[in-house]
């Protein structure tokens, strides 16, 4: 994971984590981890090792963090709205 990622998944658990159910922070914490394998998909995709799996592996970790990246973003703009609608599915 780059440094982007591992700064995303710092603020997750540290901004986030408080805002959810224990339920919610195991789920987080599996789709932040799953950003760990990245990287070596994208080799694994560049160099023609099932490529179709790694493209879809890429995909699930994208929108299962979308929501994360939705509530953190509107945690640090103070819109109540928008954390509550990213934070929904962790509660």
């Amino acid at each position: 994971m780059g440094e982007c990622g591992r700064r995303f998944a710092r603020d997750v658990r540290g901004e986030l984590f408080p805002l959810r159910s224990g339920g919610g922070r195991l789920r987080a914490g599996r789709e932040v981890a799953a950003l760990d394998s990245l990287s070596h998909l994208n080799r694994a995709a560049v160099h023609g090792s099932r490529p179709e799996r790694g493209l879809l592996t890429r995909i699930a970790t994208v929108r299962g963090t979308s929501a994360l990246q939705q509530a953190l973003c509107a945690l640090r703009d103070g819109d109540e709205a928008e954390l509550a609608d990213g934070l929904a599915d962790y509660r």
